[in-house]
């Protein structure tokens, strides 16, 4: 499909999502009511680490309202175990603590009621004694000899551990001429979404069916329910048509799904459970990655980097959930935009008594573009080279694509120095001298910062591999569907399997069914259909979606022109190679005024056989599966300790270039300008794009200068409201200036890459990075997020005590 020809794609259009949200008219998990629903509460564990000795209900299930109270001792009689993605049998997960409390926080038993508020009374009714045990807070702690140790029967607090060599490393610092050592400490954050997750379960009993409704953004949500709840997964009815009220990944809710699955099934009537805010920031497992890295580089004279090694310390928290796989995908791209040769990769996962992580905004990537970002300005610093110009030393060029990374991840296409180049030029980065001393004789230390970023898009499924783990869920073979239907008036229905998640899906494929099938927007409809309906998905995460849903479908438009043509040329008498579908009329190539009507063909196909081709079935309805290519395989060259994958197939890239304002007397930060160059390739909606960069942006500048989930050395979270947990509002959103390129990806249809994750995985490192500059002053190179006023005090303190 030419760019030149396209009437839809690529340009501004207006939003389908928009209205609904603006009037109030969003539907939300709130919104969703059932005849004679009950609601839960929850009661937590006070102690960060106890064991059970005894839990007294009876107080409580006198209260009024209550109809059942539900304790961790009941799970096991109706459900299994959580499915994780590490082969752990001995560490059991189920959604209320079974015998022993893991984290302050954790939920030792649920109360449904006729209404939230009795739930809530009743719940502080309930006896619970405890036995204190020690906490395992620090994970570098956690794992040493004596450690307390949360699941006794798994032996250890390590859930995972492995050491790969990508390429000659030893050979690599051997041949270097200069080794920098640096740790790094990227702290635990998270996006906090306006709605808190949300679960509606009905089961009926006579239908055997489970419905559900909840603002989670995993389809395959359906085959855990299934295999959990011991049931088939035609049993299982998850609603796709709720909108998700904020997520960046985080809006997964496992174990609030099955709790509220139980809770009905138990009392045979609907159950809502929506997390309270504490219930969310303490115990939702809606925590993003907590990394402790121990890192060496080793570069020539010219600052050329020959090899990495990267050991990282992953705080999962009390079980394993998703938080392994986040240290798996770095795999794809470890070592970002760059030529080095050899990487040396140590991930350990640890336990300990925290809340699970969940997939936040770019699965486990940011971290380690942070490090190796914050790795590039180490090299510069000691080296006495320009940032930039180390950089640009080290991209990979855009003649040496598609390149192998010596992970076996190939990127696909780039321009990397261009990027660089546009950024530099825009920012105006090479008059920092003026700007620095302008900002001098105002009281102020201003300060330049850099980043680039590598964004996987579309899926990992060979990644998933290294796991082996026979009773993971997902993953895999990563495909996305969609079913079109053109109804006999020439009106569009796109069928999709996911929820509505804030990236603008509906508008998306309204413009892609527009452009396939040449019709207006006025008809076409998009609805989303459950989990029963027959469209397979994966998710609206990986920067994905835009992607996968593209090449849908203008796979399933094809199959509809295919038919449409073939009763276009026999009601034309003309060789269906010579019909084609012009300007919303099929038309001979060769005679232009023989023509007909899209709506007419439409028509022929539903209503009359004697027009139609011998034998062909009528109606038109298509569904199409796009899958990456290479998607789920396993490199041929696999073995344990060596480990390459293919993973991702689309790769896009960004640059930022913050300039920050440090006052003297405060060390208070603020932005003068924040410089973003991405290329995604081709965008299917431009604003959209800009939309989802800007968004990560913001959820960077949280990261790098606002949010920490806080735990004191006895395991209670100390940040978890908005009091402490902070997150950038209006007034700390600094003035973006946006550019992009476009290389496009060559294995897709469209040219498309992802593009909503790069804003949130370049971001932090480019703030730490301007920050960094602008106190240079001080020779002190930053290692950690969150950068807030009082650790720059407490750092130049130092500094100026020792100097």
């Amino acid at each position: 499909m030419p760019t030149s020809d396209w009437k839809w794609i690529g340009r501004h259009f207006p939003p389908i999502e928009d209205k609904r949200f603006v009037l109030g008219k969003g539907r939300y998990i709130n919104d969703i009511v059932l005849p004679g629903m009950l609601h839960m509460a929850t009661l937590p564990s006070p102690h960060a680490h106890a064991r059970i000795a005894r839990i007294d209900t009876r107080a409580a299930e006198q209260a009024p309202g209550v109809i059942k109270i539900i304790t961790g001792a009941d799970l096991p009689e109706w459900m299994d175990p959580i499915p994780q993605n590490l082969n752990l049998p001995h560490v059991l997960w189920y959604p209320l603590a079974v015998d022993k409390a893991r984290f302050a926080g954790e939920w030792v038993a649920a109360v449904v009621a006729a209404n939230r508020y009795q739930a809530e009374d009743a719940a502080e009714l309930i006896e619970v004694d405890y036995e204190p045990l020690g906490p395992v807070v620090d994970p570098e702690a956690a794992i040493e000899p004596g450690a307390p140790v949360l699941h006794e029967a798994h032996g250890s607090n390590i859930a995972f551990q492995m050491s790969m060599d990508f390429g000659d490393v030893d050979g690599a610092f051997e041949q270097a001429k200069h080794v920098f050592e640096g740790r790094y400490r990227w702290s635990r954050h998270s996006g906090v979404p306006m709605e808190t997750f949300g679960c509606v379960a009905q089961w009926d009993e006579i239908t055997g069916m489970a419905e559900v409704w909840a603002s989670q953004q995993n389809p395959q949500i359906m085959e855990q329910i299934a295999r959990t709840m011991r049931v088939p997964t035609n049993k299982v009815r998850v609603h796709m048509d709720v909108d998700i009220g904020g997520s960046y990944g985080n809006k997964r809710g496992r174990k609030q799904i099955f709790l509220t699955c139980v809770a009905s099934r138990m009392v045979g009537q609907p159950v809502k459970f929506i997390e309270d805010r504490m219930e969310n920031m303490a115990a939702g497992d809606a925590h993003g990655p907590d990394r402790i890295w121990d890192i060496q580089v080793g570069c020539d004279d010219a600052g050329r980097v020959l090899g990495l090694d990267l050991k990282v310390i992953d705080d999962a928290g009390a079980y394993a959930g998703r938080g392994a796989m986040q240290i798996s995908k770095p795999i794809t791209a470890l070592v970002g935009p760059y030529t080095i040769p050899a990487v040396r990769y140590t991930p350990t996962s640890v336990l300990t008594c925290k809340t699970n992580q969940a997939p936040y905004n770019g699965f486990g990537q940011a971290p380690t573009n942070f490090v190796i970002e914050r790795a590039m300005d180490m090299v510069a610093k000691g080296l006495g080279i320009d940032r930039t110009e180390v950089r640009l030393r080290n991209f990979i060029q855009p003649d040496q694509f598609p390149y192998e990374i010596p992970t076996g991840a190939t990127y696909d296409s780039g321009n990397y120095p261009a990027v660089m180049q546009r950024i530099l030029e825009m920012s105006g980065y090479h008059h920092a001298a003026e700007m620095k001393a302008e900002a001098r004789q105002r009281g102020k230390l201003l300060g330049i910062g850099v980043a680039t970023c590598i964004e996987p898009s579309a899926g990992a499924g060979s990644v998933f591999n290294l796991f082996q783990n026979p009773n993971m869920i997902g993953g895999g073979d990563v495909g996305e569907g969609v079913r079109l239907q053109v109804d006999l008036n020439g009106n569009v229905t796109a069928a999709i399997g996911f929820q509505s998640a804030g990236q603008g899906h509906e508008t998306t494929v309204t413009q892609l069914v527009c452009e396939a099938l040449q019709v207006e927007p006025s008809q076409v409809v998009v609805v989303r259909a459950d989990s029963t309906g027959g469209v397979p998905s994966v998710a609206t995460t990986g920067s994905r979606m835009h992607l996968m849903m593209g090449a849908a479908v203008l796979g399933a438009a094809a199959k509809i022109k295919e038919k449409m043509t073939a009763i276009a040329s026999q009601a034309l008498g003309v060789e269906p190679s010579m019909v084609e579908l012009r300007d919303g009329e099929f038309v001979a190539k060769l005679l232009p005024s023989v023509r007909m009507p899209f709506s007419e063909v439409a028509r022929i196909a539903y209503r009359r056989a004697d027009l139609r081709p011998v034998n062909m079935e009528p109606a038109l309805v298509e569904t199409y599966v796009y899958r990456t290519p290479k998607s789920g395989e396993r490199d041929p060259n696999w073995q344990d300790g060596a480990f390459r994958t293919r993973g991702y197939t689309s790769f896009a890239f960004a640059a930022h270039i913050p300039i920050v304002e440090i006052d003297e007397a405060t060390f208070d930060i603020q932005f003068q300008n924040y410089y973003i160059v991405h290329d995604c390739g081709v965008q299917i909606n431009p604003q959209i794009v800009e939309g989802l960069v800007y968004g990560g942006a913001m959820r960077g500048i949280d990261a790098a200068l606002l949010s920490e989930y806080a735990y004191s050395d006895n395991g209670q979270l100390l940040t978890q409201s908005f009091m402490d947990h902070l997150l950038a509002s209006a007034m700390e959103v600094p003035h973006f200036t946006m550019d992009d390129i476009c290389t496009p990806a060559p294995a897709h249809p469209l040219g498309v890459k992802g593009a909503g994750e790069g804003g949130y995985m370049t971001g932090p490192a480019a703030i730490i990075s301007a920050i960094e500059d602008a106190i240079s002053d001080y020779d002190i190179h930053l290692s950690s997020i969150p950068m807030t006023p009082a650790k720059l005090f407490e750092l130049i303190g130092m500094t100026t005590r020792q100097g």
